[in-house]
């Protein structure tokens, strides 16, 4: 999923395998790039990932009267995947916070 904030262009992808069992379930990486169609190549290092976001498959909304972002995230039905609410979809404010 591409967004762009500001100046820039986020890619959030929701990292699971199945050899994660559940860890990766919730675990969403972002990259940032200037260029929506580049945000290079990913090869696991930590320095390449500009955000990571414990959700399963987040959309990320802004309201265009306020400017106030918000993200979601789900969950499949009961506990296989260690859900915090077993098939529940959730929605709250998300403030950006820049980091140097």
């Amino acid at each position: 999923f591409v967004f762009r904030h500001g100046d820039d262009y986020w890619l959030s992808i929701t990292y699971t395998s199945s050899m994660d069992g559940t860890a990766g379930y919730h675990e969403t990486l972002l990259f940032k790039s200037h260029n929506p169609f580049d945000f290079g190549t990913y090869t696991g290092a930590e320095n390449e990932v500009a955000a990571r976001i414990e959700a399963h498959a987040p959309e990320y909304i802004v309201d265009p009267d306020t400017g106030q972002w918000y993200i979601t995230t789900c969950g499949w039905p009961g506990e296989m995947f260690g859900t915090k609410i077993p098939g529940s979809v959730a929605i709250r404010e998300l403030d950006w916070v820049e980091m140097v």
